[in-house]
């Protein structure tokens, strides 16, 4: 009777399982130069801001010109509303400008309410002083933005020449002194008012 022969079955071999392991990669610190540089910034936005803060509260333009006729020609060209037309520089930005005058027509408590473009805004002037040596108008603009504003027009005989100065002012928060030092609304005001003081000179003396 022959033998039966028994396979003996092997233990199939187990590999050993790698387990992954997660390293996260190692956080690099800000470099000594990039701090430095933080730091720089944050400083010069401080010296900035108490720079600006330190400014006026008042902004004040001041322009001027020779007219070639009496002071008192050149004054109630200024002293009533009805004639700002002729010489305005913002009355020239928009000839489609509405306006409503209230008594008195000249002088004290003369009012002129205006209303235009985006150029000229709108908003209400009063004639707050006024004598033979000088006018002051008040400004209550209502856009494009809310401000008040004062206008004085001073008037200096010298033999047959007046010479006119013209001061501009107005109060300002931290973002007007902010505009003024660094966005070049001086330069377009000054000019505005000197191109004024121009044509009222033109108009004046062309009406010898």
């Amino acid at each position: 009777m022959a033998k039966k022969l028994t396979v003996k079955k092997k233990n199939p071999r187990v590999l050993p399982v790698e387990t992954a392991v997660s390293t996260s990669p190692t956080t690099k610190k800000p470099s000594l130069f990039v701090i430095k540089a933080l730091i720089g910034f944050v400083v010069l936005m401080v010296v900035a801001y108490l720079y600006v803060l330190s400014q006026p509260d008042k902004f004040r333009i001041d322009r001027e010109i020779t007219i070639e006729a009496p002071k008192a020609k050149v004054f109630k060209e200024i002293n009533d509303f009805h004639n700002w037309a002729d010489w305005s520089t913002w009355e020239k930005l928009d000839p489609a400008i509405k306006k409503t005058f209230e008594k008195p027509d000249t002088g004290v408590g003369s009012v002129c309410n205006w209303t235009g473009n985006d150029k000229v805004g709108s908003g209400k002037m009063v004639i707050t002083e006024s004598d033979a040596d000088h006018i002051n108008v008040e400004l209550d603009c209502a856009f494009p933005e809310f401000k008040k504003k004062w206008y004085t027009f001073e008037f200096i005989q010298n033999g047959k020449e007046t010479l006119v100065k013209w001061h501009y002012s107005t109060d300002d928060d931290f973002a007007g002194k902010w505009t003024h030092l660094f966005g070049g609304e001086d330069k377009t005001l000054v000019e505005d008012l000197q191109n004024g003081l121009k044509q009222l000179k033109a108009f004046v003396e062309a009406a010898k």
